[in-house]
């Protein structure tokens, strides 16, 4: 099952959400690695090292909002990535991760979604970036060039088990990455 959400800011105080569950698509965890990324072009990105080993291995997660413009409306989403690397920055596979991708749209936030690899998922950690878009929502443009929408993709509440210390760091702090003034009229 995958969750589909829909937005219309109707006035700066009124925001209408709704959200429907479609049975096509499974609900398992699948990662993708960066040559692999979503259609819609990345708006915003923030990194966050959250751990490392005493060797230098280091446990990273990010937050992004993507977005794609049509005539009328946005469709935003909030992705969250996470690996590990090297002191030299070389990316390496994790032992485990769980990442937790929640979008922010003035103010107001969907339910926020879980991923995991490792002892932490359903499958072993791709060798490359362990990525994910949440729910996405389509936010309605009202044509007044003024009228702007903050945006926030917030990661929360992430583990990652990094590769042969077998070392938990996280759960990590709140990272999160807002736009204002991108989205408007």
């Amino acid at each position: 099952m995958k969750t589909i959400c829909h937005a219309m800011i109707l006035s700066p105080l009124l925001f209408v959400l709704g959200c429907a569950v479609t049975g096509d698509d499974a609900q398992e965890s699948t990662s993708q690695t960066d040559d692999s990324l979503s259609a819609a072009r990345p708006s915003g990105h923030h990194c966050l090292v959250i751990g490392n080993t005493i060797d230098g291995i280091q446990g990273v997660h990010c937050a992004d909002v993507h977005s794609q413009e049509n005539p009328n409306s946005w469709q935003l989403t909030a992705a969250g990535q996470a690996y590990c690397q090297t002191p030299a920055g070389a990316v390496q596979q994790c032992a485990s991760i769980r990442q937790n991708v929640q979008l922010i749209v003035d103010g107001l936030g969907l339910p926020s979604d879980q991923f995991g690899c490792g002892h932490l998922g359903s499958a072993p950690c791709p060798t490359g970036r362990f990525q994910h878009d949440g729910r996405f929502v389509t936010v309605t443009k009202f044509g007044d060039p003024n009228t702007c929408h903050t945006v926030q993709a917030r990661m929360f509440n992430d583990v990652i088990e990094l590769p042969k210390s077998d070392m938990n760091v996280g759960p990590a702090t709140v990272l999160s990455v807002e736009l204002r003034g991108i989205f408007c009229g």
